[in-house]
């Protein structure tokens, strides 16, 4: 789990403790471990391939929490990625490396720009949105499309599932063409549910 805030990092770390000593039954005393929650205070869209800042000897644990979940987001296989992007319009800078992208390669957000001769140009600045970031983050990691452009690794054919809650404007929006048609090329099903309360 990757979480950039401290008090949501910090709920979700107690509510999953709580969840396992309810599953696994644990006994006051018992010498049974905790697993690993693989749970880090890092930012999501985040350059994986870059060691972080130095850090002063206090923010320590914060450093090496970023050191592991770059390694988790660079080489960790993850077949699922479920989550709640936050919803900011106009967010062109808040990317981090899935819109900037690094080394002179591709940003990963480049895949999904429609060229010019779709004529949606007008359209684009849609993109530039925090949960179109995350979308593109979640393809990027489960599907692996466009790893090569983006990293030079090679490229595979992957499986898993993203499962997001997000408003719907990438469905029908002109300035998402592209997006729509990667996904429709990385997935074989897609499947949408309305949750809207305005009259559904």
């Amino acid at each position: 789990g990757f979480e950039l805030q401290f008090g949501p990092f910090a709920v979700a770390q107690l509510r999953l403790l709580a969840e396992m000593h309810a599953l696994m039954r644990w006994k006051a005393g018992s010498d049974m471990h905790v697993p690993e929650l693989r749970l880090f205070v890092t930012d999501t869209l985040g350059n994986p391939f870059i060691e972080d800042e130095r850090f002063p000897q206090i923010l320590q644990p914060i450093a090496r929490s970023r050191r592991d979940a770059n390694a988790e987001k660079r080489a960790e296989p993850i077949t699922v990625v479920i989550g709640n992007p936050p919803y900011k319009e106009k967010a062109k800078g808040r990317g981090g490396w899935i819109e900037a992208g690094s080394d002179g390669r591709e940003a990963p957000l480049d895949r999904w720009h429609p060229p010019p001769e779709w004529g949606v140009s007008a359209h684009v600045k849609h993109l530039k949105n925090l949960y179109v970031y995350f979308w593109r983050w979640a393809t990027w990691k489960v599907f692996g499309t466009g790893l090569t452009d983006t990293t030079g690794l090679e490229e595979t054919d992957r499986a898993g599932i993203v499962c997001f809650i997000t408003v719907a404007g990438f469905l029908n929006g002109p300035g998402f063409q592209k997006m729509r048609a990667d996904l429709r090329r990385s997935c074989s099903e897609i499947w949408i549910v309305d949750c809207s309360p305005e009259g559904h």
